[in-house]
């Protein structure tokens, strides 16, 4: 069934939350699900929130990510820290959801949306990112490795709906030489990669899972877009 917004973002069809249990940030399951005061900023989920507060605007409460025109900075939000190295998987599932008008134009013909931090150090300021791109003019997801400098779009039935909540799931194994990156849109598979390294000897430290956290190229105009139910599986070895 398709939302429609009314202006003001009021929603006439109500959108049913995902059920989840609720866990600890010790653990390797680490749920996210966005369910804090509406109108206060995200903290209860982000570890650092970027214009991201608490929303009704869909019927239950979600993250609402704010997105400035003309700004480049101050849009989503980054998780807390849970350290990876050579070997070690990250599943990330989540739902999002983007109005039917939202602009991703965006420098570069891409908004970078899902990113995993990678360095020689926990702690250091090197590095690079193992990406989940939004592609500019399909509104389809793009995989994009800095540390290999490769992009691939994945084109297999991978646009995103628009004025409807979208789940995605994505599986990275951080290795040099055994890496894989799958990727599915609201159940089905669009993306593998068996063979782009992950991290590398010299960046082999994965620490930041960053929801968006800024617009490259500055935002085409005021507009918001929405996550919740995220939950972030490590998996040692």
């Amino acid at each position: 069934m398709e939302i429609i917004l009314k202006s003001g973002d009021s929603l006439l069809v109500k959108v049913e939350p995902t059920t989840q249990e609720p866990t600890t940030q010790n653990g390797d399951i680490l749920n996210y699900v966005f369910n804090g005061t509406v109108g206060q900023p995200a903290t209860n989920d982000f570890l650092e929130a970027y214009n991201t507060t608490y929303s009704d605007d869909l019927g239950e409460v979600w993250g609402k990510c704010i997105a400035t025109q003309g700004s480049n900075s101050g849009f989503g939000g980054r998780f807390p820290e849970n350290f990876l190295k050579e070997g070690d998987t990250r599943i990330i599932e989540w739902d999002c959801f983007f109005p039917r008008d939202f602009d991703f134009t965006a420098s570069g013909g891409a908004l970078k949306f899902m990113r995993q931090r990678v360095k020689s150090q926990p702690y250091s300021t090197d590095g690079g990112y193992v990406d989940i791109y939004i592609n500019s003019a399909t509104k389809g997801l793009r995989y994009h490795n800095e540390l290999a400098n490769t992009a691939t779009d994945t084109m297999n039935d991978s646009t995103l709906m628009l004025g409807q909540p979208n789940k995605i799931k994505l599986l990275v194994r951080f290795s040099s030489v055994n890496p894989l990156v799958q990727l599915w849109l609201n159940d089905s598979p669009v993306h593998e990669d068996k063979t782009t390294p992950t991290c590398t000897e010299q960046f082999k430290e994965v620490t930041d899972v960053l929801y968006f956290s800024y617009w490259n190229g500055n935002a085409p105009k005021n507009q918001a877009s929405y996550i919740r139910n995220v939950t972030i599986t490590n998996v040692r070895g």
